[in-house]
């Protein structure tokens, strides 16, 4: 039930972080979203192999830090994308039409 949690909470940061998309139309609007949600269920995931080790008991699942760092590290990576991603697909677009264009003409 746990991991259900995780993944809307990851969903939900992942639709918090969609407006600071600039441009919006470069990535598709599932991507942030869908990135949250699975970066939410992994940390769920890795936490709950991490609290059976000894010393790490303060992350289980009904203490409030497996919380907190769940929403900060999917919140985390959730920004992170939203500012680069587009930035980097708009470089990567650039670069690509600058290549095609000067390839030069086919022999068909």
């Amino acid at each position: 039930m746990e991991l259900l949690f995780a993944g809307l909470y990851g969903l939900a940061i992942g639709l918090a972080a969609w407006p600071l998309l600039r441009p919006a139309g470069k990535v598709g609007p599932a991507l942030v979203p869908a990135i949250g949600a699975a970066t939410a269920i992994g940390w769920a995931v890795v936490a709950s192999w991490l609290s059976r080790v000894d010393g790490f008991a303060w992350i289980a699942f009904d203490r409030a830090w497996v919380w907190v760092l769940l929403v900060l590290i999917t919140a985390g990576v959730c920004i992170g994308l939203a500012i680069t991603l587009p930035v980097r697909r708009a470089a990567d677009d650039k670069d690509l039409l600058d290549r095609l264009s000067h390839v030069g003409r086919s022999r068909v």
